[in-house]
């Protein structure tokens, strides 16, 4: 699988902390029906 990623790797449970917060704080009180996509850019 991360041969297909453009990053080459997994994401770090580290990388992933800065969204997590940012999603359960007041800052995303105006966010809705968003996709956020942490893949490494497996999407692009």
């Amino acid at each position: 699988m991360t041969g297909l990623t453009p990053a080459g790797r997994f994401v770090s449970p580290e990388e992933l902390t800065g969204l997590v917060v940012y999603l359960a704080g007041p800052e995303s009180g105006y966010l809705t029906g968003a996709t956020i996509n942490i893949d490494g850019g497996y999407t692009v």
